[in-house]
């Protein structure tokens, strides 16, 4: 979902690592509940996910 905008230019990334947080450190995706089901929402939830996931692997 977000390969059209990084081909576009309107998001970069800025590292071409994945970085693991220390121990003990978490992230947390902060959206106002009524916007649970937006898709974009959805779609960042689940690469958050699978990224953490392979950190954990």
């Amino acid at each position: 979902m977000i390969a059209r905008d990084l081909a576009d230019g309107r998001i970069v990334r800025r590292f071409d690592v994945s970085v693991a947080p220390p121990p003990g450190v978490a992230y947390h995706v902060v959206y106002p509940a009524r916007e649970q089901d937006d898709p974009r929402i959805v779609a960042f939830r689940g690469w958050l996910a699978a990224e953490a996931a392979m950190m954990l692997a």
